[in-house]
């Protein structure tokens, strides 16, 4: 931080050694099977801690014997101290709920908590994510030492102001988490009742079939549905249909494999017809469904959206056009996400070594379950009910975590102070 940055009135600009006594991690010898074996003090990795957030860590996947506290360099971390990467993905936070040790990527940070605030130093440290890495220089393998990290400056406000700007963020990240928790929840139904509608069904009046109420029958994908049918692909579904004509348009929207995400295409690049990628060579129309053939991304697979009619895609996707008089374009899309049905049989005919992938026209043999058409129409319409409702979560987690970082921005910045809220004593309200 610039020597000439201005800082709010009432707050200071410190180093981290004024405020915290830093503590680095180490390994112990793994060899050493005293220092590992019934351990029982927590050790923390780079990998249990996640990016962009401050994890609360109340258990680690391994621990260590006193006999390593004893004869190595780990240190024992005291409870509430921040934890900070310094080495490998630099700037993961987290506050420790349990007295601890940590692998040599972290540095702990044991608070003086007259000066600091444990969860507003958290916040700050995951705010100066960008700062902190810049002290690593530009070397090829990140690290920042412990004198480097002491000496990172931050402003601070009085401990009220402190308290207040943690309350506010820590409030936010409660929505954040109750949020991905509900879109977590809905993902585990969505696959329930995937496994449930794509191998049983669901009657006329709404109910999923079983082999107690409904009568079933063996078919090369197993048990399914009496009313079923057991078809090729290639019987109800174009494949491939439509090549570019490069002579018809200027511009080629092009979609490849980076494109597609969560059964969703996300981006596309633009390039002209002269420049086009020579893989782009499929047209693609809306409802139509991309399958990609190439491993490892098999399960890369999006349905068409309006706003991508008369896009290009890779020859490494497959296009289905659903013929859908037989089968319903939304009920062939879910199809492609059920592993048993697609990747079991995609697996076994892949070819190629450098380059691993199946033949397009092997998906014209692919056998899938076809349920009768208006039953399709209602498996679609619940699975994609579900999506939608996910999506709706998702939307809005994207919101709140916009505004949180608005609200990192001017809070730990003193754009906006909150002296207000401390001197009207306003509560803020608290997540159930």
């Amino acid at each position: 931080m610039a020597e000439d940055v201005k800082v709010p009135e009432g707050w200071k600009r410190v180093r981290l050694g004024e405020v915290a006594e830093i503590l680095t991690g180490a390994t112990p010898l793994r060899e050493r099977r005293e220092y590992w074996d019934n351990g029982t003090i927590p050790w923390l990795t780079n990998e249990e801690v996640e990016e962009g957030k401050i994890n609360y860590i109340r258990d680690t996947k391994e621990k260590i014997t006193e006999v390593a506290l004893k004869r190595t360099n780990v240190k024992l971390i005291p409870e509430d101290s921040v934890i900070l990467s310094l080495t490998a993905s630099v700037g993961k936070v987290g506050i420790n709920k349990v007295k601890m040790t940590t692998n040599q990527q972290f540095n702990a940070l044991v608070v003086n908590k007259q000066k600091v605030l444990p969860l507003l130093l958290g916040y700050y440290l995951v705010f100066s994510k960008e700062r902190i890495k810049m002290l690593g220089g530009l070397t090829t393998f990140d690290f920042i030492g412990k004198t480097t990290i002491s000496d990172f400056q931050i402003t601070l406000p009085p401990l009220p102001e402190q308290r207040k700007i943690a309350e506010i963020l820590e409030t936010i990240d409660n929505a954040i988490e109750k949020t991905g928790r509900i879109i977590e929840k809905y993902k585990r139904i969505k696959q329930g009742l995937m496994q449930d509608l794509l191998t049983r069904g669901i009657d006329e009046n709404g109910q999923i079939r079983s082999e107690e109420t409904h009568r079933f029958r063996d078919s090369p994908l197993g048990r399914i549905p009496e009313e079923w049918e057991v078809v090729e692909l290639g019987e109800v579904c174009e494949i491939n249909p439509e090549k570019v004509e490069y002579s018809s348009i200027k511009i080629v929207k092009y979609i490849d494999i980076e494109s597609v995400k969560d059964g969703k295409i996300t981006t596309y690049k633009i390039f002209t017809k002269n420049n086009a990628p020579s893989r782009a060579q499929r047209l693609v129309k809306e409802k139509d469904i991309i399958v990609s053939t190439v491993r490892p991304n098999l399960k890369s697979f999006a349905i068409v959206t309006k706003e991508f009619d008369n896009f290009v895609c890779s020859t490494g996707f497959a296009v289905l056009r659903a013929k859908e008089e037989k089968v319903h374009p939304t009920y062939l899309f879910y199809l492609t996400f059920y592993d048993d049905v697609f990747l079991a049989q995609i697996l076994p005919i892949i070819v190629g070594s450098n380059y691993p992938a199946i033949n397009s026209y092997d998906v014209y043999e692919l056998i899938i379950p076809l349920p009768p058409l208006p039953e399709q129409k209602r498996i679609a319409s619940i699975l994609s009910q579900i999506d939608e409702a996910i999506e709706k979560e998702q939307k809005y987690k994207e919101k709140l975590e916009r505004i949180k970082r608005g609200l990192m921005e001017d809070l730990l910045t003193g754009k906006v102070r909150v002296n207000h809220l401390i001197e009207e004593g306003v509560e803020l309200p608290q997540e159930a």
